[in-house]
């Protein structure tokens, strides 16, 4: 029995919420059912564990987002704009090619998982919650994972940055989401925030 909690106890660290969630026993079954998969991968793909997503579907993204939370650790920072390269980079802003960190991570969930996460960390399984579109970035910052919700036309920005630095292509989309989308305002806040390198 012990060799089969082995995989838990090393994944326990990376995901406390979704240990929470499924407790001891059922967390080191999904860990030894993740030998050649990821967690998130296993809960939404392994017919094993339908009944759990049913019961909790929000379950996989709140894994994916603790995966995304450990892999944005990991990756290194490059060196960041900063207000003054935004400035000069903008001189020409059809031309404009912005690249986002390495380490930023984005997800995108029919559940708001970052409130649900919240109530995991404080010990509150989540009772029937209701369906809300998340937009969540995760990222490095100081060596920890932050954990930032934005908009719809923030989110498709960030994506579409993620697929290729050209800014005019990346912002069409987001603007034709929301065409209030303060587009500068969301910049600063990227530069402010060092997701930009």
């Amino acid at each position: 029995m012990q060799k089969n909690k082995a995989p838990a106890l090393a994944a326990e660290a990376r995901f406390p919420a979704t240990r929470r969630a499924l407790g001891d026993d059922d967390f080191a079954r999904l860990c030894a059912d993740s030998k050649n998969r990821s967690l998130p991968d296993t809960l939404r793909k392994d017919p094993a564990w339908a009944s759990v997503m049913r019961k909790m579907p929000w379950l996989a993204d709140v894994a994916a987002m603790e995966q995304m939370a450990h892999a944005a650790i990991a990756d290194a920072p490059l060196p960041a704009l900063d207000p003054a390269g935004l400035e000069e980079a903008a001189r020409e802003p059809m031309e404009l090619s912005l690249h986002l960190q390495p380490h930023v991570k984005l997800l995108r969930s029919e559940w708001d998982i970052p409130a649900i996460w919240q109530g995991l960390a404080n010990g509150n399984l989540p009772q029937n919650p209701r369906a809300a579109d998340s937009f969540t970035v995760v990222y490095n910052s100081g060596g920890n994972a932050a954990v930032w919700s934005v908009s719809e036309a923030a989110y498709i920005l960030l994506e579409n940055l993620q697929s290729s630095p050209n800014f005019a292509l990346a912002a069409a989309p987001a603007l034709r989401a929301d065409n209030s989308f303060a587009l500068d305002r969301f910049l600063a806040m990227l530069v402010q925030q060092q997701l930009l390198a």
